[in-house]
């Protein structure tokens, strides 16, 4: 016949398998396995990339700029490339910082 595990060797089994778990899990100590790995989309390439970006729209919106201030039916549409102008500088600001930050941490 066969014999189920009472409420207490039940606690005792889960208790050794979640022992042996913990163990196994452990960080290595070593350095080398704890480099920290940098995703695609955060790397210099494409940083530098997306600077570039940033620069060309800058200079896209400080041209629909110039050309909502020269012209007085676009004067009420001055907004939209103001606008623009600060997203992208922004872009470029956060990307420099973040090189910057990685160049220093390196």
């Amino acid at each position: 016949m066969l014999k189920l595990p009472n409420q207490r060797e039940t606690e005792q089994i889960k208790n050794v398998k979640t022992e042996e778990i913990t163990e196994n899990m452990e960080l290595d100590k070593s350095d080398f396995f704890r480099r920290i790995i940098i995703p695609w989309y955060d790397s210099y390439p494409v940083c530098w990339i997306l600077i570039l970006w940033a620069i060309s729209i800058l200079m896209f919106a400080l041209t629909g700029m110039q050309i909502a201030i020269t012209n007085e039916s676009l004067n009420d549409y001055i907004w939209f490339p103001a606008l623009l102008a600060v997203l992208a500088f922004m872009m470029f600001l956060s990307l420099v910082f973040r090189i910057i930050y990685r160049n220093i941490n390196r």
